[in-house]
């Protein structure tokens, strides 16, 4: 839950750059690392949330059950 809070934190400040006056190369340079620090984020939250599911129950259905049988 904190990765997410500080990504929705991040995309605020992304739309709020625009407006503060800072120079071009400055807002670049500034848009450039939080768009980083969103990806990094983001990749940490898909990879903590695949870790976390449960692996699937293989499953046949009942065609696969009698080819198996015969």
């Amino acid at each position: 839950m904190k990765h997410i809070k500080t990504i929705i934190a991040l995309a605020i400040l992304v739309g709020v750059v625009p407006f503060l006056g800072l120079p071009s190369t400055w807002k670049n340079i500034l848009l450039g690392i939080i768009g980083g620090a969103i990806a990094f984020l983001a990749y940490r939250l898909l990879s903590g949330s695949k870790k976390e599911e449960p692996e699937e129950e293989e499953t046949q259905t009942p065609i696969e059950e009698v080819i198996e049988h015969e």
